[in-house]
């Protein structure tokens, strides 16, 4: 069987060589599992450990998933009670736990990715350092895997991105985020002193083979257009991918977050889903690549997206671009720079606001202009500057007076909550003039009744 391997060309660290994926790979687990077993049954005096062995063979598939579920507190106990754990003993519990990841029954591999990222965060150091266990996780990732275990596989995997670069509070293996601002190209995790000694950084190779391994079975097939019940099967499996994707893009190495910038910049999937878990990840991303990677290459494909057909995608636009908006950057001083935004309010208006004000004005189909409105109400905050205020309040007012009512109603909504940040001028001048004009003019019952409602509360 033809297998594909990672190797980092990296003059600071070793280059990782493991197969992504081959039959004879998990024979080969096995049997260093099983010569592992051997050598413990004669040399343990832990009797937990001699349990654990026969547990991993046992006949009945139940057993071996409650060890598969639990895997992650025995591995504790062996950690916290031998001062870090013997590097025998740590060795043997994880070529046993790789081995589960080849069990015969779709229920236990399913339950061994279930606890993965818990069975890394006791000790990411013994973790990535063991020379088996990272591609024994990868198999789940193959497409002659039942769905179940892929999806949770693709789940499992990206936390364990962020684990092995992440603060851990399962135990005193913890390990500290890295504080290298976005111009750091090699941002290096380090752990924290166990028992007096400082522990050495956890090898960014490990989290670039695992990357690798994602980015070589599911994301590189992102573009294929979803189709018939195999391919059905991977958008299920590419949507855990992307859903653990927002949360493992923080602790990512900058060179996997370019891989996954160029992903968002040039994807434009028939399946929907996709392109809405896109959308949800593209905060995390602009915080690590910055401002000017994000308009550079990113802006026109976020833009196109208040636009898209469906009306999930849009919802996830405008939710982006809230998280945008409040958006801060990493700082090791948080107070010094309590107010400041990665995207500042004038950057927000000149560069996304003015392009969907000109976008609505061509808008043919009133769902994609209310669109716009609930984009213009997010864009309303706290510490917008008053000439920001007077463009979205004029641009709502404008829209309050849409054709369609139930445009109409989205910008009555949004000119209360514009209302609730802007200054007294802006209210005595802009908001109240029109909301006592339309609630007279206005046809539409509903539409009337909202007015109504925010000149009450102004």
């Amino acid at each position: 069987m033809r297998t594909s391997t990672y190797e980092d060309a990296s003059a600071d660290s070793p280059a990782l060589h493991y197969p992504f994926s081959s039959e004879c790979f998990a024979g080969e687990v096995q049997s260093d599992a099983s010569s592992s077993l051997r050598d413990t049954d004669r040399s343990s005096s832990d009797p937990v450990l001699r349990i654990l062995v026969s547990v991993s063979s046992d006949p009945s598939w139940r057993l071996r998933q409650c060890l598969a579920r639990g895997f992650d507190g025995f591995f504790r106990h062996f950690c916290n009670n031998h001062s870090g754990g013997d590097a025998c003993e740590n060795a043997c519990l994880l070529t046993v736990y790789a081995q589960l990841f080849f069990d015969r029954e779709n229920e236990v591999r399913a339950a061994a990715y279930g606890s993965l990222p818990r069975v890394a965060a006791v000790n990411p150091l013994a973790f990535a350092q063991h020379h088996r266990i990272l591609a024994a996780s990868c198999h789940g990732l193959d497409s002659c895997e039942t769905l179940k275990v892929r999806v949770a596989a693709a789940r499992a995997i990206m936390s364990l991105m962020a684990v092995l670069n992440a603060p851990s509070t399962d135990s005193k293996y913890h390990v500290k985020p890295s504080t290298a601002g976005i111009q750091d190209s090699h941002p290096q995790p380090s752990v924290a002193p166990l028992n007096g000694c400082h522990l050495e950084s956890i090898d960014p190779n490990a989290q670039r083979y695992l990357f690798k391994a994602v980015e070589t079975k599911l994301l590189a097939l992102v573009h294929h257009r979803a189709g018939g019940v195999e391919d059905a099967n991977h958008v299920d499996v590419l949507l855990a991918t992307l859903d653990g994707l927002k949360d493992a893009v923080p602790y990512l190495t900058l060179d996997c977050v370019a891989r996954v910038s160029a992903l968002i910049e040039s994807i434009n999937h028939e399946n929907w889903r996709i392109r809405r878990a896109l959308n949800c990840a593209l905060p995390a991303v602009a915080a690590r690549q910055g401002r000017a990677y994000f308009e550079s290459q990113l802006l026109e494909a976020f833009v196109r997206s208040f636009q898209d057909r469906i009306c999930e995608v849009r919802a996830s636009a405008v939710e982006a671009l809230g998280r945008l908006r409040d958006l801060k950057p990493n700082s090791d001083e948080p107070s010094e720079q309590a107010c400041v935004h990665v995207f500042d309010s004038d950057w927000l208006m000149d560069k996304i606001g003015k392009r969907l004000a000109e976008m609505y004005l061509t808008m043919s189909y009133y769902v994609y202009r209310i669109t716009i409105v609930q984009a213009f109400e997010t864009l309303a905050q706290k510490h917008l500057a008053e000439k920001h205020m007077e463009s979205i309040v004029l641009f709502l007012s404008e829209a309050a007076r849409d054709d369609v009512a139930n445009v109409r109603l989205a910008a009555v909504s949004a000119l209360g909550v514009a209302a609730a940040y802007a200054e007294d001028r802006v209210i005595v001048n802009l908001v109240k003039p029109v909301v006592n004009e339309l609630v007279c003019k206005d046809s539409d019952t509903d539409v009337r009744a909202m007015l109504k409602q925010v000149a009450s509360g102004l």
